[in-house]
């Protein structure tokens, strides 16, 4: 009988198991690295926030 192996650690309501890749030149590659930085955040949670923001803004109107 085989068991499905469960990781440890929380399991999150909304698991992050979505890919997303984007082509960018290089000034908004370092437009990126430079906020994230600033904010104390990778890329990922900086980009998750930034769309959470215009969401946001947008669904205000």
């Amino acid at each position: 009988m085989l068991v499905a192996r469960q990781k440890p650690g929380p399991h999150p309501e909304y698991p992050k198991d979505q890919l997303v890749r984007i082509r960018v030149d290089v000034i908004t590659m370092k437009k990126i690295d430079w906020c994230a930085e600033r904010l104390d955040m990778n890329r990922s949670e900086l980009l998750r926030y930034g769309v959470e923001k215009i969401y946001d803004e947008l669904f205000k109107k």
